[in-house]
């Protein structure tokens, strides 16, 4: 169990929006969740989960996947083949989920 407390950023303080959560947990909880994120990463590398994914991973950087993204830019181009690309920007995504479900 966690205590989640707003934390304040900038801006307007009156705006939820300019607030982060962060969770207060005792160190029985953070031992466990650490346990569990040990098991989970090492399952998720076993298993080829998320091969692409970089980003929160031991070894890997997000710099990886923008080389992969400037290669393919020289590829196309040189090809003179059109090349679209999407970038998602997930910042407090989960700030949004409905916790009551």
């Amino acid at each position: 169990m966690a205590i989640v407390v707003a934390i304040y950023k900038k801006g307007n303080k009156k705006d939820p929006s300019n607030y982060r959560p962060i969770s207060l947990i005792d160190i029985v909880a953070k031992i466990y969740v650490r346990y569990l994120l040990n098991r989970i990463e090492t399952w998720v590398e076993e298993n080829n989960i998320l091969t692409e994914e970089q980003g929160f991973r031991q070894g890997r950087s997000t710099i990886d996947n923008c080389f992969v993204l400037n290669h393919l830019i020289a590829k196309y181009a040189y090809k003179r083949r059109p090349l679209f690309s999407a970038f998602i920007d997930l910042t407090a995504a989960f700030d949004l989920v409905n916790r009551d479900v």
